[in-house]
């Protein structure tokens, strides 16, 4: 490096080191929150410190750049030119000791609520040169293993019938650690359950517990009770708990909109009197969402009028936009001085035979010319067609009752390609099936048909294709037809999973 580069660099390392402070505009008794330590004291193996961190209410901000371009202006000057400079910045973070009080609160009642209980936080501040560090010391409590679990349920109807079946599946067993946390998720899967077997409305707050930490020492004895009201009501509001059947059904569009009633039926699984069952809405719910006519679905569930233990529902559809263009041009330009052009032109209708198939039609075009050489140029033009149809043809729905409504699709297109060494013509039409169940999907091609058919072909580009067997079959005269399927199983469904996962696929042509 040359001397008079090592000076500007020294100068600049010089000038931004000077205007380089993250405390300079912080009023005197104010500090900039550096840190967060977390001691825990009696922690096993299995309890997770990082977890804590979650109830601290400041986060430090570590340095950084953006930290010193901050607080090169005063964060009081309001002029433009002010707020253009902290623009690019990062505001630091101003220790709030109350703050760190409610953070230790926080840290407390989340111990308990996990099952240590009288656990203890204390707090230490250390500050340095407008700088602060705060220290979270931490015992946890005592912790009180279930030494026996007793039921007490209504006498009254078939609940207490129901409701002990399940035991067998209660996820606080005896051994475990007595905890609000751990309670209230067997809460939520319980009367989860209860909802599938009919008892509508029932929830979480109809369950009560006691625990008796004193007649065995160091272990907890808990009851849970349901009880035939809520904890947010008064004993006299008591109502047997019984199970609901469906009362009035009622699928509600816009009267503008016209939606075969035979598929609405169809997609429909809530139906009067039927026994009420969570399971069934949820199916509805999902059915009618998976439909590309439908932008919104909302199940109103209301008790009847005329008889208190059914729920009358009203299935609210939005339609979706019907029908629309898109357009997309794209253009290119490569190292040889090549050009592309690449326009496209797309049409949908998402309910073409009133009874939610979608259709798409898409014009394509690939143009690459050179201007300095007229023989080098391509031309690709291509038409593509596909029907989706929300259910599966040639069988009835009453077959697929699922959540999932299995698909049926139609495909076409058309392909040409003119390019110096030769001329292409390529044709495929599909007839497709899709559908799933739990973790397993499914899709099955009786149909597949592909007709490729070359013209002009250059003797020099099939000399080059000899050294390559693949890309030579892709350029040959051929006719298939034959059929297709496919089978995926993933340990988690969900479209977006937050977790690691495992899948299979296995596929099959002939």
């Amino acid at each position: 490096m040359k001397s008079w580069a090592k000076y500007l660099l020294a100068l600049s390392v010089a000038l931004f080191s000077a205007g380089c402070s993250t405390t300079r505009f912080l009023p005197e008794g104010e500090s900039r929150l550096v840190g967060n330590n977390i001691s825990v004291t009696g922690a096993d193996k299995s309890f997770n410190e990082k977890e804590l961190d979650t109830y601290i209410r400041q986060k430090p901000t570590s340095w950084s750049p953006q930290l010193c371009v901050y607080n090169w202006v005063n964060p009081n000057d309001s002029t433009k030119f002010a707020s253009f400079v902290r623009s690019f910045g990062k505001r630091p973070t101003v220790l709030d000791e109350n703050l760190v009080t409610t953070s230790a609160n926080n840290i407390r009642s989340h111990l308990e609520y996990i099952g240590y209980y009288g656990s203890t936080v204390s707090t230490e501040v250390l500050k340095n040169n407008k700088k602060a560090t705060v220290n979270y010391n931490i015992t946890l409590g005592k912790r009180y293993p279930i030494a026996k679990i007793g039921y007490t349920v209504p006498e009254r109807g078939d609940f207490a019938s129901d409701f002990l079946s399940d035991t067998a599946s209660v996820s606080v067993r005896k051994g475990d650690y007595l905890s609000e946390s751990a309670l209230d998720d067997e809460t939520e899967r319980s009367a989860a359950v209860m909802r599938k077997k009919g008892y509508y409305g029932f929830s979480k707050s109809h369950y009560f517990f006691t625990a008796d930490t004193v007649t065995v020492p160091g272990q907890a004895i808990l009851d849970m009770a349901v009880k035939e009201y809520t904890r947010n009501e008064e004993p006299t509001a008591a109502r047997v708990l019984n199970r609901y059947t469906f009362g009035n059904v009622d699928v509600i569009l816009p009267a503008r909109y016209i939606f075969k009633e035979k598929i609405l039926s169809s997609l429909n699984t809530i139906h009067t009197g039927a026994p009420y069952s969570e399971t069934t809405v949820n199916n509805t719910y999902s059915r009618f969402s998976s439909v590309s006519s439908f932008s919104g679905v909302n199940i109103e569930m209301t008790t009847s009028e005329t008889d208190p233990y059914a729920v009358d529902c009203a299935i609210n559809l939005t339609p979706a936009r019907q029908q629309g263009f898109k357009l997309n041009l794209e253009g290119s330009i490569n190292s040889n001085g090549l050009y592309g052009i690449s326009p496209e032109v797309s049409y949908f209708h998402r309910n073409l035979f009133r009874g939610g198939e979608v259709l798409n039609v898409s014009f394509m075009g690939n143009f690459q010319f050179k201007p300095s050489d007229s023989k080098a140029r391509s031309t690709e033009l291509g038409i593509s067609a596909s029907v989706e149809f929300p259910r599966f043809i040639g069988m009835p729905y009453s077959v697929f009752r699922g959540k999932v409504v299995p698909k049926t699709e139609i495909k076409a297109s058309y392909n040409y390609q003119d390019r110096p060494e030769y001329t292409r013509n390529i044709i495929q039409t599909s007839l497709g099936y899709t559908w799933s169940h739990g973790q397993w999907y499914y899709q099955f091609n009786p149909l597949q048909l592909s007709i490729v058919r070359l013209f002009d072909i250059m003797p020099e580009f099939v000399y080059k294709l000899l050294s390559n067997p693949f890309m030579l079959n892709s350029y040959m005269n051929h006719f298939d037809l034959g059929t297709w399927s496919s089978i995926y199983y993933t340990t988690n469904p969900d479209v977006n999973p937050k977790t690691s996962y495992q899948y299979m696929r296995l596929q099959v042509a002939t």
